[in-house]
């Protein structure tokens, strides 16, 4: 009776980990604002690095889908050590449902002088399983480009 109660516990334990995974809005809901044309999460800014690094490479390479700006441990790309390069962004349209236009222009060398690029973003919480816990993080998630 106790491996039967431990095995359905189970069950319900990933059922419910495949349930947020699919759906991340029946995770917590992102706390994300938006101030002087800033993203901020609580009161920290989201560093404009955090949306250089899903745009497309000037080689071609479109490899990021979603970034973690928030972690369950470690660090996120909010606090993260890499800053990215020199780089800015805007935001060109909030279209509801944590969904946005986001214009990112990044100085290149040479005649181009920039790189820039409109993303279609949304901010997210999904589930990140960490040893035997469950934790929501918060990931900016690209949608697609302008």
């Amino acid at each position: 009776m106790v491996s039967i109660m431990k095995h359905a516990v189970g069950t319900l334990r990933i059922l419910s980990i495949l349930l947020l995974g699919v759906s991340p809005t029946l995770a917590a809901d992102p706390n994300v604002e938006v101030e002087d044309g800033r993203f901020l999460i609580g009161k920290t800014p989201v560093p404009s690095g955090c949306f250089q690094r899903l745009m497309t490479e000037l080689n071609g390479d479109d490899v990021t889908r979603s970034i973690y700006l928030t972690r369950a441990s470690v660090r996120g790309c909010i606090n993260s050590n890499e800053p990215g390069r020199d780089v800015d962004y805007s935001i060109v349209a909030d279209k509801g449902d944590r969904i946005y236009e986001v214009r990112i222009c990044e100085q290149v060398d040479g005649s181009m002088g920039a790189d820039c690029a409109t993303l279609i973003v949304q901010f997210n919480v999904y589930p990140y399983i960490l040893g035997d816990q469950i934790k929501n993080v918060l990931s900016l998630d690209k949608l697609g480009e302008r």
